[in-house]
């Protein structure tokens, strides 16, 4: 939490309520400590209200349907950009609030707080009224302007026509996931903990085509159209994985000056960036703090007992490497030979992946599976009621009801908590499927490249002789070093090789 937050002391939630009556109801005790259960979305507002009001005289309208912001976390936001700008006592300064929401939070408590002056963008008209709302009731009307826009336009349009010759900075909070799955948690590994507070945001607030990645990438091309007009361009990451990717963007942008900081409070941690094209930045707080650690290799034990393995006759470097082959292959992994040693005791692979396609497999198949099943149960129902399947209009009908029955069975699904990833935001028929593998290989192609892997399988005995980490053991080893991409989803790609190839 950043050394200025008021909040590096947690609230004292009893006097909290003592001044703000309404959070009264939602106080819990335990060892004559006093919380709140922040996965109740009526205290998570209750409590955001409180500490508006208390902390800052700002009262505000939460929306239950849409996003319930935490006070804290926009407060760190906020002292980072203050930190970047180097703000003086006497100097206006003018932000733009990208995608504001209901709340207005970000205009607000920096107005507030700082004085600052805003143009808040939005695109929900719901948000656009309660924040234009909240903006009004707090006589800040002077400060912050909210403005409508199109979904497509991010702050190029915006402004086109807007006056001002130049803001300070623009800022972001861009919508987190790339679908509903994604939204449900489909990267957090079993080592993470569930969060502690409910995310009651709207779709378009937290889901977007590519997720935030996309969406920062929308701002970075905006800004090389705008160059100057904005001083600083930052924007806040949900995911750490998303970070390495948005500077592989402006790179590719050749923008130098940027960097980067860490927002951690609690159990929470989000992630920032900022860049400029007319002002030097300080320096990477992330790369300061944690260095470039390499990643140390994974090792997966091949078993002729392994689920993949049993049914084979004979263990062989051809044989293992041909299953694994199989398995890489369904994973849509496409691997290329880098070495092969002439007494076949040793393969090495470069293994490259573009979309995650190995967490939550047994979710993924549940779900087709279901949807086949409606499927079917749709075409009974046809063919009791007598309809043609030669009639052209019924065909229709029949992929109508399909494609509904397979939308509802994925939302029951996600209704009741479950936890998946795709790299499609929806699931299609197994017809659908086979329709459209060629367009989906070549949209794949055109996607940034996830995972990049080396992969060395060899007999156990030959392979501790040139690597002592590796464990020595009764047969083949596959060992998986990282090269480039997401390190995460390495680690879930060599547990689903242990899944298939250890013996259970």
């Amino acid at each position: 939490m950043h050394e200025r937050n008021r909040y590096k002391i947690p609230p004292n939630f009893k006097e909290l309520a003592n001044k703000f009556p309404e959070l009264q109801q939602y106080l819990r005790s335990k060892n004559n400590k006093y919380y709140v259960n922040f996965r109740d979305p009526h205290a998570l507002s209750a409590v955001t209200r409180a500490l508006l009001k208390i902390d800052f005289n700002l009262s505000v309208q939460l929306p239950m349907d849409r996003l319930i912001p935490t006070v804290p976390l926009r407060l760190n936001y906020i002292h980072w950009l203050e930190d970047i700008i180097g703000i003086k006592s006497s100097q206006q300064v003018f932000g733009i609030d990208i995608g504001t929401g209901a709340s207005c939070i970000y205009p607000l408590l920096a107005a507030r707080v700082n004085g600052w002056h805003f143009l808040a963008t939005e695109v929900d008209t719901k948000c656009v009224r309660y924040a234009q709302k909240n903006v009004t009731d707090n006589g800040l009307g002077d400060k912050i302007k909210v403005k409508t826009v199109a979904p497509q336009d991010i702050l190029y349009i915006p402004l086109k026509d807007d006056s001002r010759r130049q803001y300070d900075f623009c800022m972001c909070n861009p919508p987190f996931y790339t679908d509903l799955i994604d939204a449900q948690g489909a990267d957090r590994t079993s080592c993470r903990p569930q969060p502690k507070s409910v995310c009651t945001g709207e779709g378009g607030e937290i889901i977007c085509d590519g997720g935030e990645v996309e969406f920062v990438k929308s701002i970075i091309e905006d800004s090389t159209q705008l160059l100057d007009r904005v001083k600083y361009y930052t924007s806040m990451l949900g995911k750490k994985s998303s970070l390495d990717r948005v500077i592989s963007i402006l790179k590719e942008k050749k923008i130098k000056s940027y960097t980067t900081s860490v927002f951690s409070q609690g159990k929470t941690t989000r992630w920032s960036i900022a860049w400029s094209f007319c002002c030097d930045l300080p320096g990477n707080e992330i790369n300061k703090s944690k260095g470039n650690k390499p990643m140390k290799p994974m090792y997966v034990n091949i078993a002729c007992g392994s689920e993949t393995l049993s049914q084979l006759s004979e263990m062989n470097l051809e044989v293992v490497v041909n299953a694994v082959k199989m398995i890489c292959k369904d994973l849509q992994i496409k691997l290329e030979l880098k070495s092969a040693d002439t007494e076949k005791i040793k393969q090495t692979y470069i293994g490259t992946a573009r979309c995650n396609t190995w967490v939550h497999q047994r979710r993924k198949r549940r779900l087709l599976l279901r949807q086949q099943n409606m499927s079917e149960d749709s075409k009974s129902k046809e063919e009791d009621e007598g309809v043609s399947t030669n009639d052209p209009e019924a065909k229709k009908l029949k992929m109508d009801t399909s494609n509904n029955s397979s939308l509802n069975a994925i939302n029951v699904e996600m209704a009741q908590g479950a936890q998946d990833t795709s790299c499609t935001s929806t699931l299609r028929s197994s017809q659908d499927l086979q329709e459209t593998t060629a367009i989906d290989d070549i949209n794949t192609n055109l996607c940034q490249i996830l995972l990049q892997f080396s992969m060395t399988i060899a007999k156990s005995q030959y392979l501790k002789l040139i690597d002592s980490a590796c464990p020595l053991v009764d047969g083949f080893i596959m060992k998986l070093e990282f090269v480039k991409g997401q390190k995460d989803t390495l680690c879930q790609l060599c547990q689903y090789f242990r899944n298939k190839l250890e013996e259970k």
